[in-house]
């Protein structure tokens, strides 16, 4: 995969600087085929649109988000309360604040000026960016589940194959999501958990190195502009740090309740001694994937070969009921839960 940066940029009628960014991933051939990565993320892709935004920054400040900063932002409160399991991304704003609260900033609004229906005269531009900062983030890539006396394994092996979002800023205090990043460079190791249960449902994370880099956009016509972005890159293991660890428990999610109010074309039975294991599709979009400087990033993982979740039904019962979370088990379920 080529994860890359499309950027337009230009001016309003009053001069002001106006500028977009999208992040994209492209799939390229391994010889004659596409890789499965690639294939498969194009399989997953959907059109959208990116918008831009005034921005008059002319000067280098770092103002990367304090300890406490981070530790009071909506993101992390997320990521910390074991309780918010979320997986719609309903609690995470256009704009998020990095430093605490929940943002209403609007981006098209700069010195009482509403630019968002502004006619932009387009300008020839290049991004220089630099990092400014490196921190290995504990990331959700997927979960498994297993009721009664199931068992429920999760493998993440040899490829990085997930889509962690990417977090752009004009003033480092408020943040927009803007595309993605596929990260399937070769990890070399595996990890996940396998046999868990009964009675059994957690999220699994990896360790994933973040870039917190400033960027300047060089134009023909105007000033040298700056923003700053949140990036992934790349699976890194924390010296003397764990492979993988553990996530949230998300047992809340399977049982009788759940399964009733679930839909009935979306259910599935898997026999006694027997397993299911989703190998296709992708992960939900997790909401709560990762906070990085005290921004929600969101976190997707295409199944695969390598990539599994799965469950292994016991033999004490004639039947094990699983459900999928957004689809039928047959189609994109994006997580399956347990009865």
């Amino acid at each position: 995969m080529l994860n890359l940066a499309a950027t337009a940029a230009g001016s309003a009628s009053d001069g002001t600087f106006i500028t977009g960014t999208d992040f994209l991933s492209a799939g390229v051939a391994h010889g004659s085929d596409s890789t499965t990565a690639s294939a498969e993320v194009r399989a997953e892709a959907t059109s959208h649109t990116t918008a831009m935004y005034a921005d008059t920054v002319t000067t280098d400040v770092d103002n990367v988000p304090t300890d406490a900063q981070v530790a009071a932002s909506a993101a992390q409160r997320v990521e910390d309360d074991a309780s918010n399991i979320t997986q719609d991304n309903t609690d995470l704003p256009t704009w998020q604040s990095a430093t605490g609260g929940i943002s209403t900033m609007s981006a098209d609004t700069v010195n009482g000026t509403d630019y968002s229906s502004a006619t932009v005269t387009p300008d020839t531009c290049h991004n220089n960016a630099t990092t400014l900062h490196q921190v290995i983030h504990y990331t959700t890539v997927g979960e498994a589940h297993a009721y009664y006396d199931a068992k429920a394994t999760f493998d993440y092996t040899d490829t990085l194959s997930s889509s962690i979002s990417l977090a752009v800023s004009v003033n480092q205090s408020k943040w927009t999501l803007s595309g993605e990043s596929t990260q399937t460079s070769s990890m070399g190791h595996s990890t996940g958990f396998s046999g868990k249960g009964p009675y059994f449902a957690k999220r699994w994370r990896v360790p994933i190195l973040y870039k917190y880099q400033r960027v300047h956009t060089v134009c023909a016509r105007e000033n040298t502009h700056t923003w700053y972005r949140i990036l992934p890159a790349g699976y890194k293991i924390p010296a003397g740090g764990a492979v993988g660890s553990y996530g949230k428990d998300v047992r809340s999610k399977d049982g009788l309740s759940k399964y009733m109010s679930s839909k009935s074309s979306w259910r599935g039975i898997v026999t006694r001694g027997s397993y299911f294991g989703l190998v296709s599709g992708s992960t939900d979009n997790e909401s709560g994937g990762v906070a990085v400087w005290g921004v929600g990033l969101k976190v997707s993982t295409l199944y695969d070969s390598k990539h599994i979740q799965k469950i292994e039904a016991g033999n004490s019962h004639l039947e094990h009921d699983i459900w999928g979370a957004r689809g039928p088990l047959d189609g994109n379920p994006g997580v399956f839960y347990s009865y």
